[in-house]
């Protein structure tokens, strides 16, 4: 079944029968009641899960299509009996996502709207019962973020999820490329009953169960991969062949997950994979899929990442009494921002498919992690990292009087890699621009970040370093070394490259 196939638009429709189960996915309702969802039915606001699935499939040309499948919990909606003659009761969804642009400007909004029906009010209680469904728009290729936004039209109680960060290539058309990646509790062909409960859960003939959190227990056995492969060889039957790892949380392989081959015709393939997690320790993952058109000559790596942890532990942690720390006070925002520098690109990704209560456990369970002495009831290093973020803010904003130091590059520096031993202000020979040289004497044979005043006295850009990740460049490392250059050689062209 092609993608124009199993794209639906976005139109309301009624009576769609929503697709409702208790297993596989029980380990998730357990992580999402205590953790994310709280620990009452009577939560002031409906509990989202979403995430952005984008699918840049050439046959859509200039466009991609956007898919925010999300999850919502059956018992925590209002049902009603419309009449006496029908033994079932019924409530009614509406969701709806807004696209913002990068200003933060709405421009796009795609709905949907379903009812789900119950055979009594005792099945409606159960809090063991998922409902997913799925938001379909088209966008051009660029940079937004998007609210999600679901509504009880019975009892009018809503939730929201904000999606902050939806990229949009531009679309490929002659490099193999593997896109629409997700993580799934179950992958299988579709039956004629799924199409009619929810067509928007069938992906080329496939029934996806995505999971939109990305997370996982320590009870879950099986991890399903999903994703598209487009831009193939063309001529006649062609095999490609995928290999597959498990990276760890610092990129190092954990597990090799071996490979395979995939025989057929065409430009496109679908990927649908699941591995063995049973036993794997807590902590955050990659799985690692190398895709390779042996014919072209080409190939392609997507790193999916995901993260195992253990919801009874968590919610011992929750209930155990402790004393409240000044970091419990803090809004979600202002910890999400003292983590934002510490946190890999993965441990982001993750972080921003979470509602606020998910956001909070998720950080705490980072802190906890790191604790250099757990032995100990104060988190040292949640401690140390409060400090520079709160001096960060004091001292290296670009706006006098706002504290939102830690967003510029000096803030960043100073919240990842702390005090430096010394600074230089100096001047670029010439224009007699101002320059900071921050030195760490003590970090690896003596580390140093060169900032360069952009226009605004407070607004420095970090414009070289001798830390491996860090902006590099070469002349300035021969400033650094000789003091003077001629001012033509000082300018370098291209100061964000990495080293």
């Amino acid at each position: 079944m092609g993608i124009s196939n199993w794209f639906t638009p976005t139109t309301a429709s009624t009576k769609l029968r929503t697709f409702s189960v208790m297993h596989p996915v029980r380990s998730l309702i357990i992580i999402a009641v205590l953790l994310f969802a709280g620990l009452t039915t009577q939560a002031k606001e409906l509990t989202v899960h979403a995430r952005a699935v984008v699918v840049p499939n050439p046959t859509y040309d200039t466009m991609a299509l956007v898919q925010i499948p999300f999850m919502i919990y059956r018992h925590e909606f209002e049902f009603y009996r419309p009449d006496s003659t029908d033994p079932n009761w019924y409530t009614q969804v509406f969701a709806q996502a807004t696209f913002m642009d990068s200003s933060g400007l709405p421009f796009d909004s795609a709905m949907t709207y379903f009812t789900i029906g119950v055979p009594s009010l005792e099945a409606r209680a159960d809090s063991n019962v998922p409902v997913f469904n799925t938001i379909n728009s088209l966008l051009r290729p660029g940079s937004y973020s998007a609210r999600i936004e679901i509504i009880d039209v019975v009892s009018k109680r809503t939730g929201n999820m904000f999606i902050t960060d939806v990229k949009v290539p531009s679309i490929e058309k002659s490099r193999l490329t593997i896109a629409a990646t997700q993580l799934a509790y179950t992958i299988r062909a579709a039956a004629v009953s799924d199409s009619l409960a929810n067509l928007r859960l069938i992906h080329h003939g496939l029934f996806v169960l995505t999971n939109p959190l990305s997370v996982f227990t320590d009870s879950d056995s099986m991890i399903y991969v999903y994703g598209e492969v487009y831009n193939l060889s063309t001529g006649g039957a062609r095999a490609v062949n995928y290999r597959f790892s498990a990276l760890k949380e610092d990129g190092t392989q954990f597990l090799g997950l071996g490979g395979r081959k995939q025989a057929g015709e065409g430009a496109q393939r679908v990927l649908a994979e699941h591995f063995d997690i049973k036993g794997w320790p807590l902590g955050l993952y990659m799985i690692r899929v190398i895709v390779d058109d042996s014919a072209a000559m080409a190939s392609d790596t997507a790193d999916i990442p995901f993260r195992i942890v253990s919801p009874r532990r968590l919610l011992a942690e929750a209930t155990s009494g402790r004393t409240v720390h000044p970091y419990d006070t803090m809004s979600i925002s202002t910890k999400e921002h003292i983590a934002r520098w510490l946190l890999t690109p993965a441990e982001r990704t993750i972080l921003s498919r979470l509602n606020d209560d998910g956001k909070d456990s998720f950080l705490h369970q980072y802190w906890t992690a790191h604790d250099p002495v757990k032995t100990t009831p104060e988190n040292e290093y949640l401690a140390e990292r409060i400090s520079r973020f709160i001096y960060a803010n004091e001292n290296f904003s670009r706006n006098p009087g706002k504290l939102d130091g830690w967003e510029s590059e000096r803030g960043r520096v100073h919240i990842v890699y702390g005090p430096s031993d010394e600074i230089d202000d100096m001047s670029v020979p010439l224009t007699g621009e101002p320059l900071q040289v921050w030195h760490y004497r003590a970090l690896k044979e003596g580390k140093y970040f060169i900032f360069e005043q952009q226009g605004s006295e407070y607004d420095f850009r970090l414009v070289h370093s001798n830390v491996n990740g860090e902006p590099y460049s070469k002349r300035w490392e021969d400033f650094y070394k000789n003091s003077m250059l001629p001012h033509e050689d000082l300018i370098d062209e291209n100061p964000d490259e990495k080293r």
